[in-house]
């Protein structure tokens, strides 16, 4: 039983260094835009350049499904914001988008 309790503090501490360092480095993509707020879209941008492209797809999805159900919960579905990486400065963004409507 020592030894679970060993390895969950490990991977624990592993989880805190990654979230640290994806958070630090979507902190400098915030800054570089002269903004105080980290948005999600800074996060992916973090991910992206530090070479965890691989994930980004999947929570993309992940975020799109999510501002949806939160309007769902509001009660407003007049507008739905799709993320999708910006080929400009490989960075992302979102776009309000109408509702019905595709991109």
């Amino acid at each position: 039983m020592r030894y679970i309790f060993l390895y969950c503090i490990g991977i624990e501490a592993c989880i805190f260094e990654f979230i640290n360092f994806i958070t630090a480095e979507a902190n400098n993509w915030c800054h570089r835009d002269y903004r105080k707020t980290v948005t999600p879209e800074d996060v992916l941008a973090a991910m992206a350049s530090l070479g965890f492209g691989d994930y980004i797809k999947p929570l993309i999805v992940f975020l799109n499904k999510h501002r949806a159900h939160q309007d769902l919960e509001r009660g407003s579905m007049n507008q739905q914001f799709i993320i999708r990486r910006d080929a400009n400065n490989g960075g992302f963004d979102h776009h309000q988008q109408p509702q019905g409507a595709h991109m």
